[in-house]
């Protein structure tokens, strides 16, 4: 069983998932010591970023984005790089351990997804990391 120190400041892995054990995955402490862990907990938090709804969040209503809003607009390569844009302005106002060094947005219609890619260096190491984001524009119809 996880002591309280292992746990404390941890939540469940975004996106949710299983480990190798049957049991919850858990996220990547930033405090952890590899670089590699560190470079993943950054892009899970960048994830989450992207993926949470402007306004959802109780006590950070402005942390977030508008993509899941914005979905059914995506097709259109205009919108696609205006969130990008709005995208990488909020990792530089809530994400302070990252630097954007290059992003890009890729509308792929004939495969139904948009590919957001950044480029990103870690404030504190210097590390760099990629984060590629698919977002299918494809929905399913409910019969």
């Amino acid at each position: 069983m996880a002591s309280p120190r292992d746990i404390i400041g941890r939540g469940f892995a975004f996106p949710i998932n299983v480990d190798a054990k049957g049991s919850m995955a858990w996220s990547v402490p930033l405090a952890n010591d590899t670089t590699q862990n560190r470079l993943d907990a950054l892009e899970d938090r960048m994830r989450q970023l992207l993926l949470t709804t402007v306004g959802e969040r109780v006590l950070f209503k402005e942390y977030g984005t508008d993509i899941v809003t914005s979905i059914l607009g995506l097709a259109q390569p205009a919108l696609a790089a205006s969130i990008l844009r709005r995208f990488v302005d909020a990792i530089g106002r809530w994400e302070k351990r990252v630097v954007v060094v290059k992003h890009d947005v890729s509308v792929r219609p004939k495969e139904g997804m948009i590919l957001f890619t950044l480029v990103w260096r870690s404030s504190s190491t210097g590390a760099m990391g990629m984060t590629v984001l698919p977002i299918s524009t494809r929905f399913k119809e409910q019969s």
